[in-house]
């Protein structure tokens, strides 16, 4: 089942398993790329995931492609923080937040790392600690349209033990690899 939540900045949708349709379930938090204003173009892997068992969290960021990138990782953040607290009471699924995981892909995967950071190793602000981080061509093009510095946080604050996974392609020429060997 899928529904979306929020609003502007701050929209997400929730695709919960349903069939069978368990007490709980890990959750993974689905960053989409830079304006991606659904997520369509990632139905068939969040589909996937949800197949799988998983209930899957897809925070939008971006009401429109006018939202500004340094706000982006807080609308995200708020988002994410809600639509947990949403499944908690509502359902149709309860999170497990013992077993939370983070992708993204393209500016999605620098989003991915800064909410991972910001879960931390005990969880803050209404994250949980996010056990994997997957940065699925992970790129930041802030600085180079020239609004601003870039997006990534410290990668730092990344918990120790978390399992990070960062992928490029060979073929790349959009997102290369700097941002996913910083990550």
């Amino acid at each position: 089942t899928s529904a979306r939540h929020g609003r502007g900045d701050e929209a997400y949708w929730i695709i919960a398993p349903a069939d069978p349709v368990p007490e709980r379930a890990p959750v993974v938090v689905f960053v989409p790329g830079w304006a991606a204003l659904s997520p369509d173009a990632y139905r068939g892997w969040i589909e996937h995931l949800a197949r799988r068992g998983h209930v899957v969290v897809c925070p939008m960021y971006q009401g429109s492609v006018l939202t500004l990138p340094h706000e982006f990782t807080d609308a995200a953040h708020s988002a994410v923080r809600d639509a947990l607290e949403r499944l908690e009471r509502d359902g149709p699924v309860r999170p497990d937040l013992a077993r939370a995981a983070v992708f993204g892909h393209s500016m999605g995967g620098v989003i991915a790392t800064n909410l991972a950071g910001r879960g931390g190793a005990e969880g803050r602000g209404g994250l949980p600690r996010f056990r994997v981080l997957m940065a699925v061509q992970p790129a930041d093009a802030s600085s180079a349209l020239r609004l601003g510095r870039g997006i990534l946080e410290d990668p730092g604050r990344v918990p120790e033990g978390t399992l990070a996974l960062a992928v490029v392609g060979d073929r790349d020429r959009i997102a290369g690899d700097r941002m996913a060997r910083r990550i």
